[in-house]
């Protein structure tokens, strides 16, 4: 095929402007592909990148016979998060996703942080912590890192409690279902606990959770696929450092008054520490 010619796949045809005349027909063939561009770059459909697109990483045949490099379009095929249904956290996900399962497109670094992570924002993340020496590994989250240390991976939610802008990072606290069995856990403070809900009506508490004393919160949910699950719990005591550069993926808000009772409940805990 001549150089420049397009394949009949390629081309549609649209109506002649009343402006412009073709001698064969009344339609002037339209190429719909972005100027530049290379059938030969694409992956299944997909512009590939590669490390430029000016003409110093233009091939040697290219830059020989003076023609301009094609351009790249970001995006690289074996880069791409392949899209994974989400799941609740702290259930294990062998039974749902095999091992090498990546974040869906989803997560990501939030462009401006400051704004993002203030009070009351709920998201999800990726949370590894040290494994006990008790725990089992022959589940699906367990890896072994440097020094021939064990560590346990799984998605976790969490709110915002307090930002650090000047340190890039902010303090938040976990939302766990403990399996189901809410603060009935065996070693789990109750005090230090309440329920953190989606929708109109609160969860009611299991029959050994009157301890439980402090109000539920609401949670403004970015999408109907973000509703928490009815046994949901918030543990006010065990703050996390999370840093700005993590991915996430946004979950939704606190309500108003949910905010401002949750701001209590911190304020409280950590002047009785």
């Amino acid at each position: 095929m001549p150089q420049g010619s397009l394949r009949a796949s390629e081309v549609t045809l649209q109506p002649a402007s009343s402006t412009r005349k073709s001698r064969h027909s009344e339609y002037v063939r339209h190429d719909p592909r972005p100027r530049g561009y290379s059938s030969s770059h694409v992956h299944g459909g997909r512009p590939l990148i590669s490390s430029g697109c000016g003409r110093e990483n233009a091939p040697e045949s290219s830059r020989a016979a003076g023609k301009r490099p094609t351009p790249d379009y970001g995006y690289s095929a074996q880069n791409v998060i392949e899209p994974l249904p989400s799941y609740e956290d702290e259930v294990p996900p062998s039974s749902k996703h095999a091992p090498g399962a990546k974040l869906d497109f989803r997560y990501r670094v939030m462009n401006r942080p400051h704004e993002y992570f203030v009070e009351g924002t709920v998201f999800i993340k990726l949370h590894t912590e040290e494994a006990g020496s008790t725990s089992a590994s022959d589940t699906f989250g367990f890896s072994t890192v440097a020094y021939d240390g064990r560590v346990y991976s799984q998605l976790r939610r969490f709110v915002v409690v307090k930002p650090r802008p000047k340190e890039f990072y902010c303090l938040c606290v976990p939302i766990t279902t403990y399996s189901g069995k809410g603060t009935m856990k065996k070693g789990v403070d109750k005090n230090a606990h309440t329920i953190i809900y989606t929708g109109d009506r609160v969860p009611p508490k299991l029959a050994g959770e009157r301890e439980m004393r402090k109000a539920p919160l609401r949670v403004i949910p970015d999408g109907p696929e973000e509703m928490l699950d009815p046994m949901s719990r918030i543990n006010l005591g065990k703050p996390y450092p999370v840093e700005w550069n993590n991915r996430v993926k946004p979950i939704g808000r606190l309500d108003a008054a949910s905010r401002v009772q949750l701001m209590a409940y911190w304020r409280s805990l950590v002047n009785a520490s």
